[in-house]
C-alpha cells in the first residue's frame, strides 16, 4: 500500500503508477484523500482510463471531506468496481438520523438503544456502523457502560486547560508508552486547524480540534512543553512518570 499526495496532486502519480509495471507485486493499493473533489475536468478522462485498464490490480482509495458533484460521481461510476462508502461527518440530531436510516435499513428497531448508540459515537460514523452491526447480530451489551475515557480524551482536557486539564494523571492510560506522542500528534493537529492549515488531516479530527483551539489560548505553550519533556525522555534525563509530571 502507498499514501499519495492530496487531491489533485494525486493524479499524476495515479497516473505513471497505472501505466508502469512493478517490479514487487502486480497488485497496487493507493491511499489518498479528496481525489474526486479536487479532480480539475481536464484530468477526468485520464484518471478514468488509468483507473478502468486494470480495475483487479490497480486499487485506489480516496477519503472525501465532502461528496462531490453529481456530475463527476456519475462520471466515475463507470470505471468498473467502483465502490461508494458513506460515512458522512455529522453530530447531534443529523448523526441520530443518519444511524436510524442504517438501522432502519437492516429491520433494527430498538429506539432506545439506537438512541444511546448515536450519544455514544456521536460524530464517528466508522465506531456508529460497527456497533450497529452488533446490535443488528444480537447484541445487548449497555453501550454506555463500555465507553472509558481514552488517552485521545486525556490529550483534548489537556490542551483545553483548566481544572481537569491533569486528569490524564489520575488514569491508568499514563502507562501506555505511546501516550505522549498521542499529546504532541493532537497539539500539532490543533495548531494547524488554529491556523487554517488543514491540508491532509482527516475531517472527523477537524471537527474535534476546532472545539478544542477554539477552547484553548496556550496551544503554542502547550507543544513546546510536549516537546521538551520528550527530549528529556529520549535522552533519559527521566522516567515516563516523571515526563509526566512535567507537562
Amino acid at each position: 500500500m502507498e499514501r499519495l499526495s492530496v487531491g489533485k496532486d494525486a493524479i499524476k502519480q495515479i497516473l505513471e503508477r497505472a501505466n508502469t509495471a512493478s517490479l514487487f507485486s502486480p497488485r497496487r493499493l493507493m491511499r489518498t484523500s479528496d481525489l474526486l473533489l479536487e479532480c480539475p475536468k481536464s484530468s477526468q478522462a485520464p484518471l478514468i482510463n488509468a483507473l478502468t485498464m486494470d480495475p483487479e490490480n490497480v486499487i485506489v482509495i480516496s477519503v472525501e471531506s465532502e461528496l462531490p458533484p453529481d456530475v463527476t460521481m456519475k462520471l466515475f461510476s463507470s470505471v468498473p468496481k467502483f465502490v461508494k462508502y458513506d460515512f458522512p461527518t455529522q453530530t447531534g440530531n443529523a448523526f441520530l438520523q443518519w444511524i436510524r436510516e442504517k438501522a432502519k435499513g437492516f429491520g433494527y428497531q430498538d429506539e432506545q438503544r439506537i438512541a444511546r448508540l448515536a450519544a455514544t459515537s456521536d460524530g464517528d460514523s466508522w465506531l456508529a456502523w460497527n456497533e450497529l452491526l452488533k446490535l443488528v447480530a444480537g447484541s445487548t451489551e449497555d453501550l454506555q457502560r463500555n465507553v472509558t475515557p481514552k488517552i485521545y480524551d486525556f490529550a483534548e482536557k489537556y490542551l483545553k486547560g483548566g481544572d481537569k486539564r491533569y486528569s490524564v494523571l489520575l488514569g491508568k492510560d499514563v502507562e501506555d508508552g505511546e501516550a505522549l506522542s498521542v499529546f504532541i500528534s493532537q497539539a500539532r493537529a490543533a495548531i494547524r486547524v488554529r491556523d487554517a492549515d488543514v491540508e491532509g488531516l482527516h475531517p472527523y479530527l477537524v471537527k474535534k480540534m476546532q472545539n478544542v483551539s477554539k477552547n484553548s489560548h496556550n496551544l503554542d505553550v502547550s507543544l513546546s512543553v510536549l516537546l521538551h519533556a520528550l527530549l528529556c525522555q529520549r535522552i533519559e534525563y527521566g522516567t515516563e512518570e516523571d515526563v509526566f509530571g512535567m507537562i
